[in-house]
């Protein structure tokens, strides 16, 4: 009987099942400690942090991501992540003071640990969508002054693995709507060593983005207007690689990621500053990758899991079923870490004092029965081939 994939929701529900909100929290404060202080203090003079800056941003990009929450809501859920409480006003300032690339960094590291997960990827897509705001600018439609939505742009380089069913940004950038849809993919491709297939529709028929994709040695396959290309120029030689049912096939999967976000409520904005609005855009692109990241982590383990639990089975024998290996597959399979469990209780006995030395050893734990875990199914595997092997 061949084995049929699960479907999208029973793997978008993963996410829900073995990660908490206590757990993506971390993982986000994880990522800001590995990438530094988002700000520092201006002076001597003043009070000093209540938490660390890189606790202030886990905690706002947690809150924006998940919930899309005001600065407000962060002032009433703060005792239950940050164990004290603050003013929306402090969360407020202290956003303002996170630079645009730091969120650019945060997506970057989010996407070094998907490729480790998932590999390479052969299929990139480029496109954009709008991030509304609730300001408005008086526009001329028809000869009448309107007042309109004002709207940005988020420009976005999309990886996509078709074997695995899953999408993640590679790159992502915020402008108004001065910058054309091709000017942003050639910015996005020229910053990101991208080879393989290179999708896009009509508005991507420019020189600047063929020119861009063939020099990275990639190939083109943008839908084509109808007017015809000049003679050796870069859009002649690109048109030449379109195939239609690879476009056809892939080009879609973009939209689906943006339908994602606007179902979350990422690409709408209280914003009124230009600069706040183009760190929403970016916290859009991370909470995407994000997700794909823990669902590809609790896939991966699910899998390990079945793969060891087969191979004890062949060979009689299975440690799981002990008191300490059920103990380890719950934690594992149902994604509550080690380390967590550990800390908890740490925190119980010994008070917040040791936070930062107990998180340390409990995190060496998780790692170093975790690979533990994954040396003994190896080790398991080549057992078996050899007594196949000499079996015959």
């Amino acid at each position: 009987m061949k084995h049929r994939q699960p479907t999208y929701w029973k793997r978008y529900d993963q996410v829900f099942k073995r990660f908490s909100s206590w757990q993506i929290y971390c993982k986000i404060k994880e990522l800001t400690h590995g990438l530094g202080k988002p700000f520092e203090k201006r002076g001597a003079r003043g009070p000093k942090f209540k938490i660390a800056p890189e606790e202030y941003a886990a905690y706002e990009f947690y809150q924006i991501i998940r919930t899309n929450a005001s600065f407000r809501d962060m002032e009433q859920d703060a005792e239950l992540f940050v164990g004290m409480h603050l003013d929306h006003g402090t969360f407020h300032k202290n956003f303002m003071k996170i630079p645009y690339e730091y969120l650019q960094r945060l997506l970057r590291a989010i996407v070094q640990l998907l490729e480790q997960l998932l590999g390479y990827c052969m299929i990139t897509i480029v496109d954009s969508t709008g991030i509304s705001t609730k300001q408005y600018e008086e526009t001329l439609i028809k000869g009448k002054v309107k007042l309109r939505n004002k709207e940005y742009k988020l420009h976005t380089l999309l990886a996509s693995h078709p074997d695995k069913q899953t999408t993640f940004y590679i790159d992502a950038m915020m402008s108004d709507k001065h910058i054309s849809d091709a000017e942003g993919a050639k910015r996005l491709i020229v910053s990101n060593q991208t080879t393989g297939y290179h999708l896009g529709d009509r508005g991507f028929d420019a020189e600047k983005v063929y020119e861009a994709i063939l020099e990275k040695e990639g190939i083109p396959i943008i839908k084509p207007k109808v007017h015809k290309a000049k003679m050796a120029s870069y859009k002649a030689q690109g048109r030449t690689c379109y195939q239609e049912h690879i476009y056809r096939e892939f080009r879609g999967v973009i939209e689906t990621s943006y339908g994602g976000l606007e179902n979350a409520g990422m690409i709408q904005t209280r914003c009124v500053r230009e600069d706040s609005i183009a760190k929403k855009g970016m916290l859009a692109a991370i909470r995407h990758n994000l997700m794909v990241y823990l669902r590809a982590v609790a896939e991966t383990v699910a899998q390990l899991l079945e793969l060891v639990d087969k191979l004890f089975y062949l060979l009689g024998k299975n440690p799981l079923n002990s008191p300490s290996g059920v103990s380890l597959k719950h934690s594992l399979l149902y994604g509550q870490d080690l380390h967590i469990h550990c800390l908890s209780s740490f925190k119980r006995a010994s008070g917040r004092g040791n936070v930062v030395v107990t998180n340390f050893l409990c995190n060496s734990l998780n790692r170093s029965m975790m690979w533990l875990y994954i040396f003994s199914s190896y080790v398991i595997w080549n057992v078996l081939l050899l007594s196949v092997f000499f079996s015959k």
